[in-house]
């Protein structure tokens, strides 16, 4: 290769420049010779030790690159190239290289030969062999930085990049020197003495020193005899992408962490604070950059800078909550946030450091608050700009969910300035940066859940203690500690981040946007449900609920309860065809359904809410199926009347199964929760039959309308008999007074109610008792028939004792002379079809008889 580049500028040479042909024909006479003096067996390495050897090889090259002319510089530098790239440059040459690529940019030449002189220099920064010298780096980085102020913007571009490149092959070098553990020991703190280091981690650190203080303004110590100003925004891009690529140099060499705590950190405290006190749509690009750096800061080194990491989030917060910053400074403070917020163990440490205690600049809670207040702002107007905040959202999102990790938009570099930043865009981006933060509590809550199930477990025990803080704790004490932190989280954030997402609930439209909001609802339910934060899950609910139904159902939603809900109004409501629904309604529901089907046994005293809710849904879905379809022309413009008629089925199938098969998987404590939750809702839906002027229901015809909860207590009684011990003091409780209701309609319903679940009971007491007779080999040979019945629950072997129990009280206790009637039937029905079964009920049994017998009220009876 090397005899083919001799040849080629040889004969390029020979009429110009013929001492350049001279030097190319010593050249190849002295690579034949070097060719014969190595053995036959010689191997690659061989022959390019001994091309490197031969300065007379290189000659040729170097005069050529002096020529003045277009061509020979051009095949000299292809040359050289090749050369280095295969180790055949000895470092003692690479002086006489430099000098010349030098010289040669100085010179008046074409774009095409300022490019070759960059690869070339990018070329030799590839070749750690041949950094040998501070000097030599420098005057090639030097000229990198000289070429910035090129008039051609090709020339400009290329040669940005070739620094950045330079510099970060000098940082990879050092690290990878510190890795191997080659580098020497620290000088002392603040001392400057970097002769301990080697060359190219000596001038990886002076590279970025002098960046940082061509980006601050100041004078450079390394980097001298600039002709022209480096640009700032280049110079604090080229800082943020070193702390970018080097986390462990930069953290674990003692030298380079002198260097983020002294130099760049300043920086960015500076550059962050004259943007928050100069408001100039020119600062653009160093702003720009200033709040990458800042988020490259926070996210990497804040453990390891925590007074920097607090002003430079108090600056973030005071410019992200100030009216009179510019609307394109608060996008680029929320990108920034955006980041910070995405990243789950950065947040438990912003929060832990800077937040729990009371004389904590609250640096976090800043940030959210003035999130929140940016989306509700009169600036934004979130209602009249909706349709546009909804779009730019719903790009961003998409942006965000294909990039993870969370890092910063890079897509801004391209802008010129910020007024292409609207307040549109700002509310997206804060839409997006409370997203962010639910799915960073999220993840935090499902660790400590993690944590604390296997602070549970038996290994546990054995496990080794762990040191936070200094401190030693437990498994145990570590998991607790872990979960009130998060807690603490979420009592912090909770407000405003519900606040933004009901908002924003509220005014977007399409199904993408409305599901990414209803999947926070979801998520955040679930962590607040998970770590026990009744009110926070119950807020978190009552909003979901505002979006679930339409205004009137809304209404009567709020009314019931006697209290308003923050939520604002869903102001883009347009019901589906023949049913009050909208889409966003049915998508609502969807999520609620999502909650209490896969999250029951979190909810607690929340099922109330839900339950309340569901009510509700059930009342449309009656009217939705009793409706003509009347409007047809409406119908064909909103949707498909069959699709709406799907959509029913799918809620009414969800609906009957939570009281059929999800109540089932419960826990004893849910169960008792959903129970109670159903129960409070009939006394106030029977409360409102009492005083209604409706016509009374007669038998046969339908239930009345507010009677839902009372008939779902039932459907779940039924589907829950199998632990009828545990619940029947609650269904005793219950039922009783609705038996006993003043009210005769109500009444009825109440006794056919009780009369259904005690034959119920009966029959399943009858069934598994016969069952554990049958298996304990106890059954009469004789007769057939089971003795000593085994034992139910809790109940043991009284079981028919205890189900048999609310009909005598209600007999004794009521004196309406239809209830009575229905006691008798019911006690006639159960002796028809589970009589043989009684054995301690039999006492039961003959006192409702024999009351009935007795009473002279109950006579004709």
């Amino acid at each position: 290769v090397i005899e083919a580049d001799l040849r080629t500028l040889s004969m390029e040479a020979r009429r110009r420049f013929p001492e350049v042909k001279e030097a190319a024909e010593q050249g190849l006479q002295r690579l034949r010779i070097a060719q014969d003096e190595l053995p036959a067996e010689a191997d690659a390495a061989a022959q390019v030790t001994a091309v490197a050897a031969s300065e007379e090889l290189l000659l040729p090259f170097t005069l050529a690159l002096a020529c003045k002319s277009d061509a020979l510089p051009l095949c000299a530098l292809s040359a050289v190239q090749r050369m280095i790239s295969h180790g055949a440059v000895a470092p003692a040459h690479l002086p006489a290289i430099a000098s010349q690529l030098i010289a040669r940019a100085q010179q008046p030449c074409t774009d095409e030969m300022l490019l070759k002189v960059l690869q070339t220099v990018l070329t030799i920064a590839s070749s750690p062999a041949l950094l040998l010298t501070d000097v030599v780096v420098s005057q090639l980085l030097l000229l990198c930085l000289t070429l910035l102020s090129s008039k051609s913007a090709t020339i400009r571009r290329t040669a940005s990049a070739t620094s950045q490149q330079f510099v970060a092959l000098l940082l990879d070098l050092a690290a990878a020197e510190m890795t191997s553990g080659r580098s020497a020991g620290a000088s002392a703190a603040g001392s400057g003495d970097l002769a301990h280091l080697s060359v190219v981690a000596r001038c990886a650190y002076l590279s970025v020193l002098d960046l940082c203080m061509l980006a601050s303004g100041e004078g450079t110590q390394w980097l001298t005899g600039l002709s022209a100003p480096v640009p700032d925004s280049f110079a604090l891009e080229v800082v943020q992408r070193s702390l970018a690529s080097s986390h462990a140099l930069f953290l674990q060499q003692p030298d380079f962490r002198h260097l983020l705590r002294e130099h760049a950190c300043p920086l960015a405290l500076k550059c962050m604070q004259h943007a928050a006190q100069h408001h100039a749509v020119t600062d653009w690009e160093n702003v720009l950059r200033a709040c990458h750096l800042t988020s490259t800061l926070l996210a990497g080194y804040a453990k390891a800078i925590r007074t920097e990491a607090e002003i430079l989030l108090v600056t973030l917060g005071k410019m992200l909550e100030a009216e009179s910053t510019p609307v394109w400074q608060r996008a680029l403070v929320l990108e920034t946030f955006r980041v910070i917020g995405a990243d789950a163990p950065l947040l438990t440490s912003i929060f832990t450091t800077y937040d729990l205690s009371p004389s904590a600049s609250n640096a976090l809670a800043t940030l959210v608050t003035a999130t929140a207040k940016l989306i509700a702002s009169p600036a934004v107007d979130f209602a009249a700009h909706a349709e546009f905040i909804e779009v730019l959202f719903v790009r961003v999102n998409r942006s965000a969910s294909a990039t993870k990790p969370a890092c910063f938009n890079q897509s801004l570099y391209s802008e010129s300035d910020g007024s292409h930043v609207s307040h549109p865009y700002a509310a997206a981006l804060a839409v997006e940066c409370v997203l962010s933060l639910i799915a960073s509590i999220v993840a935090l809550s499902e660790r400590a859940a993690r944590r604390a199930d296997a602070s549970h477990s038996d290994s546990a025990a054995a496990a080794p203690n762990v040191v936070i803080g200094g401190v030693t704790l437990s498994v145990s004490e570590a998991a607790r500690g872990e979960t009130q932190l998060v807690r603490s989280l979420v009592v912090t954030c909770c407000t405003p981040l519900l606040a933004s997402l009901a908002l924003a609930t509220a005014r977007f439209t399409t199904d993408e946007a409305v599901q990414a909001m209803l999947k926070a609802f979801q998520a955040f339910t679930h962590a607040c449900g998970r770590l026990s934060l009744h009110q926070p899950r119950d807020a978190l609910l009552t909003a979901l609920c505002q979006y679930a139904l339409p205004p009137r159902a809304r209404r009567d939603l709020r009314e019931a309860r006697g209290a308003l809900s923050f939520a604002p109004a869903d102001t883009t409501y347009e019901p589906l065809p023949h049913t009050a629904l909208s889409a966003k309604n049915v998508l609502a529901l969807k999520a609620l359904f999502n909650i209490a089907h896969c999250m029951g046994t979190l909810l607690g005293s929340g099922w109330d809410i839900v339950l309340q809710a569901f009510e509700q849904l059930d009342r449309i879905i009656s009217a939705s199926k009793l409706t003509p379809p009347h409007e047809p022309d409406r119908a064909v413009a909103l949707g498909s009347a069959d699709g709406t008629a799907n959509e029913l089925g799918i809620l009414n199938t969800a609906l009957h199964t939570l009281f059929t098969t999800v109540s089932v998987s419960l826990d004893d404590e849910a169960i008792g929760d959903f129970l109670t939750a159903l129960s409070t809702q009939c006394l106030a839906s029977l409360a409102f039959e009492a005083t209604s002027k409706e016509k009374a229901a007669t038998p046969g015809s339908a239930m009345p309308p507010r009677l839902f909860a009372l008939t779902r207590f039932v459907d779940t009684t039924l589907a829950n008999m199998q632990r009828a011990p545990t619940l029947w003091p609650l269904v005793s409780q219950f039922l009783l007074p609705v038996a006993n209701h003043k009210v005769p309609r109500i009444r009825v319903v109440g006794m056919e109610s009780l009369s259904l679940v005690v034959l119920a009971a009966m029959k399943y007491g009858r069934s598994t008792a016969a069952a554990q007779g049958e298996a304990a080999g106890r059954r009469d040979p004789a007769t057939g028939a089971a003795g000593g019945w085994g034992e139910l629950g809790g109940w043991g072997g009284a079981w028919d004792r205890h189900a048999l129990a609310p009909l005598e009280e209600l007999q004794r206790r009521c004196s309406h002379r239809e209830t009575q009637e229905r006691v008798l039937q019911c006690v006639h029905q159960l002796l028809r079809s589970d009589g043989s079964s009684l054995v301690e009920g039999w006492l039961l049994i003959l006192s409702i008889l024999y009351r009935a017998a007795t009473r002279p009220v109950l006579m004709p009876l």
